[in-house]
């Protein structure tokens, strides 16, 4: 196994069209996450009708925005141990198959 430098493992990840393609998407995800976190207490606090009795503090809007943050994290942690159980059985699978032929 070669070791490689922090740069020239990214300069390899951005060379390949897959992972230019991850890479766009991850930045994306994110983009929409922070705006959202950003805009969270703007969305929150505006009172869209007169009907609607609760107003929200402000304390609650950042209480909310924890929420979201912490359950991100566990649905993170989640979703990558299930991402790296599958895409090992498949690439277990995927050499096997080629090993046959």
């Amino acid at each position: 196994v070669v070791a490689m430098s922090y740069l020239s493992s990214i300069a390899t990840l951005l060379k390949s069209p897959s992972g230019l393609c991850l890479t766009i998407y991850y930045g994306c995800v994110v983009g929409v996450f922070y705006a959202l976190e950003t805009f969270l207490s703007q969305f929150v606090l505006w009172k869209r009708n007169e009907e609607y009795h609760h107003e929200w503090t402000s304390s609650e809007a950042g209480l909310l925005g924890l929420i979201i943050i912490l359950v991100g994290c566990v649905g993170n942690i989640v979703s990558g141990y299930q991402l790296d159980h599958s895409i090992t059985a498949t690439s277990n699978i995927t050499c096997a198959a080629h090993q046959k032929e």
